[in-house]
């Protein structure tokens, strides 16, 4: 998915295409997009303005079959998507450094390893820099009532990374609102009650329209009782997602 034709772009178009065949392979479906975010950045990040969002989709049959909770083939896959987005990311960062000359810092999607109650991202749920926020500003999506990203193309059902650089990119138009409307299909659906039926405007709070360390919890529990591990994934609000729902589910 190209936000707009641009020079500038095609040689970044051409590092994800690259990349996402040499790690994922031909068949692998994906969208892309480019954003500017320099009040988002982190400070290790500071002068990486512009973002470039990458998004691999879920397997269909996988994301169909989650009902009640997660199962271990979900778990697996998604370990393994967020690997392939990491190798992915990285590819692209080294090839912005070494072919563009320009600085380039890859963040890769954000982990569901087994929860370490220590770990500063369990604490406050919160990823160094939201890929939201890239795939948001670029037009890729909006932000659904269960604080999941929404796409046109594969509804939530994809998994993130980002780029940021201060190569200069011509930036996608930003979405700042929900399209979900009066579909309460998440919030209906959700096990830990998180969702609060609100639509997402640019600018709002997480906590606005989600509760994060309820759908934590509940993940925690769920994992353990259908995996046998604590994990922080669930899985039923991407399943359910009218968006995301295949031609064939």
């Amino acid at each position: 998915m190209k936000n707009k034709k641009s020079n500038k772009n095609s040689k970044i178009e051409n590092f994800i295409q690259k990349a996402v065949e040499e790690v994922a392979g031909k068949d692998q479906e994906f969208i892309y997009g480019f954003s500017y975010v320099k009040d988002y950045v982190p400070k290790k990040a500071r002068g990486l303005d512009y973002c470039i969002t990458i998004g691999l989709k879920l397997d269909d049959e996988i994301i169909n079959s989650i009902s009640e909770g997660p199962t271990r083939r979900y778990l697996e896959h998604y370990n393994n998507m967020n690997q392939t987005l990491r190798e992915v990311s990285g590819m692209i960062e080294d090839d912005v450094k070494k072919n563009l000359g320009c600085r380039a810092m890859a963040f890769p999607p954000s982990t569901s390893d087994r929860v370490k109650k220590t770990c500063k991202y369990q604490k406050e749920l919160r990823s160094e820099f939201s890929h939201k926020i890239g795939a948001t500003r670029s037009g890729l999506g909006w932000i659904g009532k269960t604080a999941l990203l929404v796409t046109k193309r594969f509804g939530p059902r994809l998994r993130l990374a980002s780029v940021l650089t201060d190569y200069e990119l011509d930036v996608g138009q930003s979405i700042e609102e929900s399209l979900c409307g009066g579909c309460t299909v998440c919030v209906e659906s959700c096990p830990a009650n998180s969702g609060r039926d609100i639509l997402w405007q640019l600018g709002m709070k997480r906590e606005e329209i989600y509760d994060p360390f309820g759908c934590r919890d509940t993940c925690e529990k769920l994992t353990t009782e259908f995996i046998g591990e604590a994990h922080l994934i669930c899985g039923i609000c991407v399943s359910v997602c009218p968006y995301g729902k295949s031609k064939k589910g």
